[in-house]
């Protein structure tokens, strides 16, 4: 099948289809993404990052700064967009959900638009479906960055592809274009910086094409202005910490503090790519029968050659910090889902396996996501653990191991700086902070903040120390006020003794 050819495609310009048509795929992603992100809508406790940005996007309204008063190492771009969700009202958590699914939706009809450009407006319609729901399997259902930067790097990636149509007579049209995507790029680069990895790519896709259009004059002038625009955003965010005496702290925790971390052991990297690999695996077959279907025009083998380039960046982006969790994959999703529309469209007694990669990401969705809402908790979940805080609850809340959302949900105060549990309860993070993770977790117990939240089984990347200064604490000065299960493991609440 895999020499089988796709139809001679039409012009690039046409591909996209009438108004009407954009607006119906627009809207069909929208309505898809919904329908399957739907069944988390109101969950606190969909993912643990998700509920940080929204804890730091919240008490930035109110003043605090980050990488000063409440640390991560997250680009400011990410906290300022869950700051503005934060203004829609009530807890924020439907709220964020609800913008994730339009971004979500949003990089689903970027997806189709892409895939016009090697098969057909069913086929492109399909992938845009896959990537709704590989999305979901590689545990995008919330507000993980990706979900916000994809639709970004996307736009990009369909604004590059215009502009390599863009007739030789139009110079200063596709100079523009590349200045545009570039915009994008930089823009994605402050959600999450591994987006430079794609806007890279993307670049020296542009430079090749515009040494091709015989610009070569131009060209370092030309390189300049898009390396300015893609920096832009991340140079703004860096000058204002500058100027507010807060420079070296930005740059600890944006650019230094990743590699204080210690490297992941390769057999945990082994396991966690098998398992990443194993569940992508249908979307993956399908992106690679897709590259194996024969594009006849060369317009059509141009956009693949493209595309393949993206996905090179992507891929790089996705090893680039070394963890390999499962999340780090979704920006892998959006050029995989574009590659595996050819394999949709070869012929119609071929749609099988449109319905079998469908099917079984379906699947694959709903079973992680039974595992995950298992594992993780729910609306349930958040209303015990904050009936057992709240009536405890005069000063501060420090939660060492569990969910980041209790301090938003409770209107605590933060007890530390570091409101992320694992910055003070992981190993690897005991260097990588800014500071002594164990002489800032007995700051912290010295200051005796009223109520403490703990897990009964700590995870395998523990800190033996940590752990240890924490539970000395908890017999010496705390009593157990509530317990609520979460699966397999308990959070345990202590208040701080009379």
């Amino acid at each position: 099948m895999a020499s089988r050819a796709f139809p001679l495609p039409r012009p690039l310009g046409a591909r996209a289809g009438t108004l009407a048509n954009v607006w119906r795929d627009a809207l069909l992603m929208l309505g898809l993404a919904a329908i399957l992100r739907c069944w988390w809508f109101g969950n606190p406790f969909v993912q643990v990052d998700e509920q940080f940005y929204l804890l730091v996007g919240d008490r930035l309204l109110h003043g605090a700064l980050p990488y000063v008063d409440i640390w991560d190492r997250k680009p400011i771009g990410l906290f300022l967009l869950y700051a503005g969700v934060r203004t829609l009202g009530g807890t924020g958590i439907l709220q964020y959900q609800i913008v994730a699914t339009l971004f979500a939706g949003a990089t689903a009809f970027l997806v189709v638009q892409l895939a016009r450009s090697i098969a057909s407006p069913t086929a492109a319609r399909l992938a845009g479906a896959a990537s709704l729901i590989f999305t979901i399997v590689f545990d995008g259902a919330g507000g993980q960055a990706p979900v916000f930067y994809n639709p970004l790097v996307a736009g990009a990636a369909l604004i590059v592809l215009r502009a390599l149509a863009t007739p030789p007579a139009e110079d200063r049209r596709f100079v523009a274009q590349g200045a545009l995507a570039m915009a994008l790029i930089g823009i994605a680069i402050q959600i999450k910086y591994t987006a430079l990895f794609e806007g890279v790519t993307m670049g020296l896709a542009l430079l090749w094409t515009a040494r091709r259009r015989g610009i070569d004059a131009h060209l370092p002038g030309i390189a300049a202005l898009w390396i300015a625009i893609a920096i832009l955003p991340t140079l703004l965010a860096f000058a204002a910490y500058a100027a507010a005496g807060h420079g070296e702290a930005f740059a600890y925790a944006n650019f230094v503090s990743i590699g204080d971390r210690p490297g992941t052991a390769a057999y945990k990297l082994g396991k966690r790519l098998a398992a990443i690999v194993a569940l992508g695996l249908p979307l993956i077959a399908a992106a690679a029968v897709g590259l194996r279907v024969r594009q006849r025009s060369d317009e059509a083998q141009r956009a693949r050659l493209f595309l393949l380039v993206w996905l090179i960046g992507a891929v790089i982006g996705f090893f680039a910090l070394g963890s390999l969790y499962k999340h780090y994959a979704l920006p892998l999703v959006a050029p995989l889902a574009v590659f595996a529309a050819p394999a949709f469209d070869v012929g119609r007694r071929d749609r099988w396996r449109a319905i079998v990669v469908l099917g079984l990401g379906l699947a694959i969705a709903v079973g992680m996501s039974a595992v995950r809402l298992r594992a993780r908790g729910g609306e349930q979940q958040s209303a015990d653990l904050v009936a057992a805080i709240r009536p405890h609850l005069t000063d501060r809340l420090f939660v060492f191991d569990g969910e980041p959302a209790l301090y938003l949900l409770t209107g605590a105060k933060l007890a530390s700086p570091y409101a992320f549990p694992n910055h003070l309860n992981q190993k690897k993070e005991s260097h990588a902070i800014g500071t002594d993770q164990s002489a800032e977790l007995r700051r912290v117990i010295a200051s005796r903040p009223s109520v403490v939240v703990v897990t009964d089984r700590p995870g395998p990347d523990r800190n033996p120390v940590a752990w240890n200064i924490m539970r000395a604490a908890l017999v010496r000065d705390y009593r157990q006020v509530g317990a609520v299960r979460f699966h397999r493991k308990w959070r345990l609440v202590f208040a701080l003794k009379a």
